[in-house]
């Protein structure tokens, strides 16, 4: 925060750099936040609490926590990050953060808490996704198994080159 108006800002780009991943887009899951609350504080803050999750086998090393607080028409009006790590499956560790800076006449309409692993690029993602997705059934199927395979559909074009 600073009181006074930059005298110059300079913002820079440069060009994406893409490459395949190791693992189909449907194994890469979010990772699940829960039990959010925002709380304003008597000071003016507000304080954005919840639980993370994590859906892969491995632990996730350091999660990057980030929470956005919108009014009712969904403009944005602040938002603040923290870290939370080393997050196991089945664990739900709590975060807690706290955004500032915002007028006292603001009135929060929702708050979107995201969970996301931390570094510059996909590869601890891919790490995770490639240790595999914990099952979301841990129950073995009561019924018996079809008599016969129902077979499958054809699709267009299928097994051609």
């Amino acid at each position: 925060m600073t009181g006074a108006k930059p005298e110059k800002v300079t913002i820079s780009h440069r060009s994406a750099q893409w490459r395949q991943t190791a693992r189909v887009p449907s194994s890469l899951r979010k990772f699940p936040v829960s039990r959010v609350q925002t709380i304003k504080q008597k000071d003016g803050t507000y304080l954005v609490t919840g639980d993370v999750g994590n859906p892969y086998v491995l632990p996730a090393s350091s999660l990057a926590v980030s929470a956005l607080l919108r009014d009712k028409s969904g403009k944005l009006l602040g938002g603040a990050s923290t870290f939370v790590d080393d997050v196991r499956a089945g664990k739900t560790p709590r975060f807690i953060l706290t955004v500032e800076g915002l007028p006292s006449s603001t009135q929060v309409g929702a708050t979107e808490v995201v969970a996301r692993t931390w570094g510059s690029t996909g590869r601890p993602y891919e790490e995770l996704a490639m240790g595999g997705a914990v099952p979301v059934h841990t129950v073995k199927p009561r019924t018996a198994p079809f008599a016969k395979d129902k077979g499958r559909h054809a699709v267009p074009g299928e097994g051609k080159p």
